[in-house]
């Protein structure tokens, strides 16, 4: 009897058995970062990456901006949106750049506070010579986390590149997919491979 087939059927099983599971962690620590950078920070449990997409709310201002901490800042002047950089970056040390410098181009008045979701299922990559709100694809692809353990802490790394003109985070929301294997699946291929095993020994 040919048992490789039998094998490889029940290894796809087993894979197949895997359980998708949403992980979500958040941060609403305010800061305002002006040719300065700073981190927030996200623990999330253990399991095999299979998507990632971040939501950040944040607010690039001209100097002197209008408006008190919290609210849309929005000057008279330009906001230098090339200054912007944010990253993130996983347990294991991989880094993803979301917005890196000069990803925007031009020096357009302050949008004020907004929100925008970094997916790479997102139509169009962030950037341009106008800053707006809404879903976009990364500078670097957030599948790069794919595959590794989504275990401990992440961090999104903050910076304004530029004195004047200052960075104001907001919060940010940090969801992960894991595929996490079911035991009793996993054990029951375990089992059956190793009857097979018992079964060829006997055969030969």
């Amino acid at each position: 009897m040919n048992f490789k087939p039998l094998m490889a059927a029940l290894l796809m099983a087993g894979a197949a058995s895997a359980n998708a599971a949403a992980l979500t962690a958040s941060d609403s620590t305010f800061g305002s970062f002006d040719s300065s950078s700073g981190i927030r920070t996200f623990t999330l449990g253990s399991g095999n990456v299979s998507d990632v997409n971040i939501t950040i709310e944040f607010a690039k201002c001209d100097d002197p901006s209008i408006g008190a901490q919290g609210t849309a800042c929005i000057g008279g002047g330009f906001s230098f949106d090339r200054e912007i950089v944010f990253s993130l970056i996983n347990p294991l040390g991989t880094t993803v750049r979301l917005i890196a410098q000069d990803t925007y181009s031009g020096s357009t008045p302050g949008a004020g506070r907004l929100s925008i979701t970094f997916d790479d299922s997102a139509a169009n990559q962030v950037g341009g010579s106008v800053l707006t709100g809404g879903t976009f694809r990364g500078v670097d692809a957030l599948s790069a986390f794919n595959g590794q353990d989504a275990g401990g802490v992440w961090t999104l790394f903050i910076q304004d590149t530029v004195g004047a003109d200052r960075l104001d985070y907001f919060s940010s929301t940090l969801n992960v997919t894991t595929d996490v294997p079911e035991p009793a699946s996993m054990a029951l291929a375990g089992l059956a491979l190793a009857g097979l095993a018992a079964a060829r020994r006997r055969k030969n």
